[in-house]
């Protein structure tokens, strides 16, 4: 039996099952614009295959796993008060629109990321972590735009992609993050080409309120500006290259600033 769906703009799946054990197998058909719930109270879901989509996946009830798939989806959410659960296992997971990961909500919810890889391709990426613990979270956009990351995340490596053409990408942190692995903050950064870092009030009301980075590794810094940035952890006190003091950092070493002539 065939199911042919056409105009599938604004579509959407729901799974309702409300007993477990429930396999979801796509057999590499992309699923196009169409939104998927799992919404059953009670219901468990499980991936047979990897899963490709342009549209949302959203998790509302029930307990959703990977199984180590690969997913690729314009947004992961499960921001929600019902009790639900997610399991990302070892699965590489893709992400395109703007808020590509919103737990805004956490109420509710049991997370664990496993030692999955989730990569935000948006060029203005927003991460609303709602307080969980990820594993491997990578902001690949090179164009000009701004990553945003909210909630008191926690992550193992977290990692903002190199602007690619002359310009400043910025990096806006809502509250405090702990890295547990390495954080990197741009690796072909130069001169013309900056990341500027800085907590969210910085720029919103001109006085800012200082984020604190615990950090264990940071890999060498080159070419990026701080504002309101509190550098802790194992990694020390950070130094580089090129570093730009915008008011508020501490644990930042700076260059002493020195007379250009033109």
């Amino acid at each position: 039996t065939g199911v042919v769906v056409t105009g599938t703009s604004g579509a959407v799946i729901t799974f309702l099952a409300t007993t477990t054990g429930k396999t979801i197998t796509t057999n590499n058909v992309t699923l196009g614009a169409m939104g998927i719930f799992f919404s059953g109270v009670g219901g468990g879901w499980t991936l047979g295959s990897a899963y490709t989509s342009t549209s949302s996946f959203t998790v509302t009830n029930g307990d959703f796993s990977t199984a180590n798939y690969a997913i690729s989806s314009s947004a992961i959410t499960a921001s929600t008060t019902s009790t639900r659960s997610v399991s990302l296992g070892s699965s590489a997971i893709s992400v395109s629109a703007v808020t590509g990961v919103n737990i805004t909500t956490a109420t509710g919810l049991t997370f664990n990321a496993g030692t999955s890889t989730i990569t935000l391709s948006n060029a203005s990426p927003t991460l609303n972590g709602g307080g969980q613990t990820f594993y491997n979270v990578t902001f690949s956009s090179a164009a000009a735009g701004t990553t945003s990351i909210a909630g008191a995340n926690t992550f193992n490596n977290l990692t903002q992609t190199s602007r690619s053409a002359t310009g400043v990408r910025s990096v806006i942190f809502n509250t405090n993050q702990t890295i547990n692995g390495t954080l990197i903050l741009g690796a072909a950064n130069t001169s013309i080409r900056r990341l500027l870092v800085y907590g969210t009030t910085a720029v919103a009301v001109g006085v800012g309120t200082p984020i604190t980075l615990t950090v264990a590794t940071i890999t060498t810094l080159a070419d990026v500006n701080f504002r309101d940035i509190v550098a802790a952890g194992a990694s020390g006190t950070w130094s580089g290259t090129r570093l730009g003091n915008g008011g508020g950092n501490s644990n930042i070493t700076f260059n002493a600033g020195v007379n250009k002539y033109w």
